[in-house]
């Protein structure tokens, strides 16, 4: 079992659906150029993408819309399909959001 590993997000090393949850926490805004292929790739290796960043919901709405993943909870009080709670205190921070994604 390895704890960490270190790869830049553009070719995860993992199998598809290997894991049940991908977190993109504050990412996609420090590489606006590649945050389409790194939502793939996070989708393409979890069941759910759970992603936390600065865009605007426009932006990111167009984005998640192009890359054919389905919003399930856009800026509000989160449950994962699972039954686990998405703190609400994150998704109340201004010009922040919390999106969960799942693959088309």
């Amino acid at each position: 079992w390895r704890k960490y590993s270190r790869f830049d997000g553009r070719t995860i090393p993992f199998a598809d659906g290997e894991f049940d949850v991908a977190l993109l926490c504050d990412v996609l805004h420090h590489a606006p150029e590649d945050a389409a292929q790194l939502l793939a790739e996070a989708a393409r290796v979890a069941r759910h993408v759970l992603v936390k960043d600065h865009f605007t919901r426009e932006a990111f709405a167009r984005l998640a819309t192009e890359q054919r993943l389905f919003i399930t909870a856009l800026d509000a009080d989160l449950v994962l399909d699972d039954g686990l709670p998405v703190p609400g205190a994150l998704l109340r921070r201004d010009g922040q959001f919390i999106a969960v994604l799942r693959s088309g």
